[in-house]
């Protein structure tokens, strides 16, 4: 869910406004907020299925934190165990993401020092040894990330309506496929103290592999997605 008065708020509003027109989503539901980690609902045939919003095809999401550990004589990569987290983590972790982080031998600053023994350049030095974006994952990840989160997913820029997981609502809609690359990273929580940081891995999507048939905004070459409440 998109916070303040940006383009991704504006846009999530517009889609929230143009449901509440056709009817389709209740007057009594706000719209963002929703629901934990819903942008918008839609009924149809009397069922309820949350949408997730976003303006833009390309966009940076779905961050796991990575955690360092001495063990068997050099640093290994875990990742943190957020049980919300457990599906993705153990996906990430059999299509290699663990074992690639391992090949690169990083020996990392923070874990193997204490927190009050961090300066400025450890942490900078954390920073360059991590920052990679070129690990490729599979397309259908982005599904895979947004139905834990929504059944159905509407992007910006002319791109449309799509599920995730399945069409739920059996509307014919195509399943959401992107172009994706893990990006690992030293996210800095606070500037001060310096070693409030984590490791982080997020997935970068680059572009959408196909416009949907179907758009809620107003689109020439597609059409509005066949619901009926």
């Amino acid at each position: 869910m998109v916070k303040g008065d940006n383009e991704g708020h504006k846009y999530e509003k517009k889609i929230v406004r143009i449901l509440k027109n056709k009817g389709i989503m209740p007057n009594e539901i706000s719209g963002a907020g929703s629901g934990p980690g819903t942008d918008a609902v839609f009924i149809h045939r009397g069922k309820k299925f949350s949408i997730e919003i976003k303006n833009l095809p390309a966009a940076e999401f779905g961050q796991k934190r990575l955690i360092p550990k001495y063990e068997d004589n050099q640093w290994k990569w875990h990742w943190s165990e957020r049980k919300k987290d457990l599906e993705i983590t153990k996906y990430y972790t059999k299509i290699g993401v663990l074992d690639y982080l391992n090949k690169k031998k990083i020996i990392p600053n923070k874990h193997r020092k204490p927190d009050s023994k961090l300066t400025i350049n450890d942490i900078k030095k954390d920073q360059r040894s991590m920052a990679e974006s070129k690990f490729r994952i599979p397309d259908t990840t982005i599904a895979m990330f947004y139905e834990d989160k929504a059944d159905y997913v509407q992007i910006g820029g002319g791109y449309g309506f799509y599920h995730t997981k399945n069409d739920k609502a059996k509307l014919g809609t195509e399943k959401i496929s992107a172009e994706c690359k893990l990006r690992f990273r030293l996210k800095r929580h606070n500037q001060i103290p310096i070693h409030k940081v984590s490791f982080m891995a997020v997935i970068r999507s680059r572009k959408l592999l196909k416009k949907s048939n179907y758009n809620i905004e107003k689109n020439n070459d597609q059409t509005f997605p066949p619901i009926k409440p």
